[in-house]
């Protein structure tokens, strides 16, 4: 878990000294990944591989961590 912390604050960083980008309009990603979306069969589509939720568990506790991280400093 530490290490994971490590990343994230080498990340944010990372991420302060990069240039800000003008990105595309909201709208034409979400057309995208609607698109991308499409293109995956209905049976694809409805099948949960985690249907337990087991890795955005994981995902809360490492957010829940870094943010208590980020509080004290």
């Amino acid at each position: 878990m530490r290490e994971r912390v490590q990343q994230w604050d080498h990340y944010r960083e990372w991420a302060e000294n990069q240039p800000q980008q003008q990105g595309r309009p909201f709208e034409e990603i979400l057309r995208d990944l609607d698109f991308l979306y499409g293109q995956f069969s209905e049976a694809v589509r409805g099948f949960d591989p985690d249907p337990e939720k087991l890795g955005i568990q994981a995902m809360h506790r490492v957010f829940e961590l870094y943010d208590r991280r980020t509080r004290r400093t």
